[in-house]
């Protein structure tokens, strides 16, 4: 029980630096992403062991 409790800790932390690096990418490039483009860059970084500086600089080289 307490391992799964820590694997939805974990998923729900990871998922708050997904949107909070989707919330900069946005930001920096001026304009928001499209749902498309959000999946594009949820697949390139997932289980990569991304931090969330890493998921900012891979959508910003994607998308810009």
């Amino acid at each position: 029980m307490k391992n799964n409790r820590r694997k939805r800790t974990n998923n729900r932390h990871q998922n708050k630096v997904f949107r909070d690096a989707v919330s900069k990418i946005q930001h920096d490039l001026e304009r928001e992403l499209t749902d498309t483009e959000i999946d594009r860059l949820h697949r390139a970084v997932s289980h990569q062991g991304y931090d969330y500086h890493g998921i900012v600089q891979t959508g910003k080289d994607m998308f810009r």
